[in-house]
Parts: C-alpha cells; sequence; structure tokens
C-alpha cells in the first residue's frame, strides 16, 4: 500500500530505518528535497522504503533500506515506465537489485571531471584545454526568455534521463547568473546552463546548434568567472557513454572519465 505524502513523512521514513543501525543502501541523495507536499508516493516494509516522485511526467524511482528483497517487492510495487537511477562505479553490485525490481537497462552515463581545471585553464600550452580566439560570444540569459529556454530543453533531451528544470526553476537560476545563451535570428542557438557547488563547477545542460566557437566561448567565459569569483578548481559533467560528440566536448576542457557511473533503468514488469 503506498501512500501520498511530503518530503517530511518521507525523511521521518529514512530516520525510522536509521535507527534500526542496519547497513543501509540508498540512490536518494535529497534530489527532490523542496518539493511541494504530498509530491511523494512512499510504500514501507520492516527494513526497507521505497518511494517516487513525478517529474516532468516521468515517475522516478527512489529506496532506502537494510534488505534488498524487501527493497526489490516495494520497487516492483510501481509502475511500469518508472525510472530507476543507480550510481555506482560497478554496475555488478547493483544490477541483481535493479532487476529483481522487475526493471531492464535503459542508459549508461559516465562522469567526466577535471580536478585540475584552474591550472589547465591558465596553462596557455595545456594539450588539452580548447584554445578560444574569441571570448566575447555569448551572454547570460533573461528572466523574459525563460520559456524559449524550456523549449528548447525539452526538444533536446529525453526527459526520462534528463531532469529537466520548470521555469520557475529556469527563472531562478537565470537571476543567479548561472544560465548563458546566444541567439542568432532571434532564436536559441546555444544554451549552457552551470552550478556552483563549493570549488566546483557543473555542466549541468549544454546545447550548440551553431558553429563551435559560440559554445565554448561560452563555456570558457563563466569558468573563468567561476574561478576568480568562487575559486574553483574542478569541473565535471555527465554524459551519456554512447554521446561520443558530448565524450569529445567535455574532454576540450580537461574532462575524462572518472569511474563514477550512472545506471538508469526502467520498470518493465507489472505492478504487483
Amino acid at each position: 500500500m503506498k501512500a501520498k505524502v511530503g518530503i517530511t513523512q518521507v525523511m521521518a521514513a529514512i530516520q525510522r530505518l536509521r535507527e534500526l543501525r542496519l547497513r543501509c543502501e540508498t540512490n536518494y541523495f535529497g534530489q527532490f528535497d523542496v518539493r511541494e507536499s504530498d509530491a511523494f508516493l512512499l510504500s514501507t516494509s520492516p527494513k526497507a522504503m521505497a518511494f517516487s516522485v513525478v517529474d516532468n511526467g516521468v515517475e522516478r524511482l527512489f529506496y532506502f533500506g537494510a534488505d534488498r528483497d524487501e527493497i526489490a517487492l516495494l520497487l516492483r510495487g510501481f509502475a511500469p515506465g518508472s525510472m530507476l537511477d543507480l550510481l555506482t562505479r560497478s554496475e555488478a553490485s547493483v544490477q541483481p537489485l535493479a532487476l529483481a525490481a522487475g526493471c531492464v537497462p535503459f542508459a549508461r552515463f559516465v562522469r567526466v571531471a577535471n580536478p585540475r581545471l584552474a591550472e589547465e585553464l591558465g596553462d596557455v600550452g595545456s594539450p588539452t584545454i580548447i584554445k578560444c580566439a574569441d571570448l566575447t560570444l555569448g551572454r547570460p540569459a533573461r528572466v523574459q526568455e525563460a520559456q524559449q529556454i524550456s523549449d528548447l530543453l525539452f526538444s533536446t533531451f529525453d526527459t526520462r534521463t534528463s531532469h529537466i528544470p520548470m521555469v520557475e526553476e529556469i527563472c531562478r537560476q537565470v537571476g543567479e547568473g548561472t544560465v548563458w545563451v546566444e541567439q542568432q535570428g532571434g532564436k536559441l542557438v546555444s544554451l549552457l546552463m552551470y552550478r556552483i557547488e563549493g570549488k566546483k563547477y557543473y555542466i549541468n545542460q549544454v546545447i550548440n546548434r551553431a558553429q563551435p566557437q559560440l559554445i565554448h566561448s561560452i563555456v570558457m567565459r563563466t569558468m573563468r568567472n567561476a574561478i576568480e569569483e568562487y575559486g574553483v578548481n574542478y569541473c565535471y559533467a555527465w554524459v551519456d557513454e554512447k554521446n561520443l560528440r558530448s565524450l569529445r566536448f567535455h574532454a576540450r576542457y580537461g574532462m575524462e572519465p572518472d569511474g563514477l557511473m550512472d545506471f538508469s533503468y526502467i520498470r518493465t514488469q507489472e505492478k504487483e
């Protein structure tokens, strides 16, 4: 039996399991802590819990627990088409759970990173960092462009594997100055959405439908700003392992796979 609950009840269920003082595993790291009340479907058992949240029409599954059999049973109670994402350095450590939950592999993402960004960006002789001749292209996005940005994101990415922010969230990020764009002919052709996480620069969404120097100018300018303002020296992104073009793009900023992967599974069996 699943119940509609808010994040407070979800966190209370997690705390109950922590108090058992058993070794637990989870795939929830606060991704939706700010969602409104009654946004989650929660299912519990003595040693486990599973819950879901609908994100842009996609039901995403999360769990916390000390018993894999109980976790799998709870996850099988959710609808086919639900998505389960598992972060690990070894798929063998999580695949049995996903399969027991009635899920099959859907996509694999690799984390690419450069832990020496500031040093390499300032090194004109660095063999990995792209040399961008024109660093005047691109600009911070405007709030009135939020809907265009949303339309561009939805037309580019698969919502089953990409979290696409709603217009309100885009407006917030625009206000923070972490959304940059370029226009041609009245249309957005280049887009970068990034986040500053302490000393880390995270490339969240990047789209380029024009000449390469546009997006490279935007990335270089925002990276340099992040280094100067926040002391950033590490950058990373998540890339579909089959997207060789994207892997090459990020490699031009010294970002290479660091071993951490996101294995995306989809529920295929009927609910139990």
